[in-house]
């Protein structure tokens, strides 16, 4: 599993593995084009609300991709890749 301290770094990666994704809660399907789009979206309203860095960016062998604080590996699963 790599760490990433930002959502689009960890997105990137995970799309070298695969390019389709679940996204959960909401199960909606989501492509690589689109998914980068969100990540980078997330990643500057983090940055503009002081929350960089507090989230630690989680990409796992197969291309899922989570989030945790603190390095804590209670991960929560925000990309589950499309089988």
């Amino acid at each position: 599993m790599k760490e990433f301290t930002k959502l689009i770094d960890a997105v990137a990666e995970a799309s070298l593995i695969t390019d389709e994704w679940v996204i959960l809660p909401d199960k909606d399907h989501i492509g690589k084009k689109d998914a980068l789009e969100r990540a980078l979206e997330i990643d500057k309203g983090n940055e503009e609300e002081g929350m960089a860095g507090r989230f630690v960016y989680l990409c796992s062998a197969e291309g899922a991709v989570g989030i945790t604080t603190g390095k804590e590996y209670q991960a929560q699963w925000m990309m589950i890749p499309l089988l």
